[in-house]
């Protein structure tokens, strides 16, 4: 059975999950202005999101930092250790939960 009769039987069985299952992802995407290596503030990023990039706009190249980047809280992401975005304009991406 593939993947597609599955979602089908499930959204057959179960109505109200059609709307959550046949929908996009929720995305979130902003530019912030960075900060030395740790928080960083997103405004409507939650706890529970899914980040899916962090790229630092004015590195030189163009720097992608997802991999230095957590959410640690409501509005915040954070690279504590990691390279400083000071003043620097930084591009986030992320999924929003749905289920908030």
């Amino acid at each position: 059975m593939g993947r597609e009769n599955i979602k089908e039987r499930i959204v057959q069985s179960i109505p109200a999950l059609g709307n959550l299952l046949g929908s996009q992802n929720l995305m979130g995407e902003v530019l912030v202005t960075g900060a030395v290596a740790g928080d960083v503030a997103v405004a409507d990023i939650k706890l529970g999101d899914n980040l899916v990039s962090v790229i630092d706009l004015g590195a030189t190249p163009i720097a992608d930092l997802t991999s230095e980047f957590t959410i640690t809280g409501d509005g915040i992401i954070n690279n504590t250790g990691g390279s400083s975005t000071a003043t620097n304009l930084v591009k986030v991406l992320w999924e929003q939960w749905i289920l908030r």
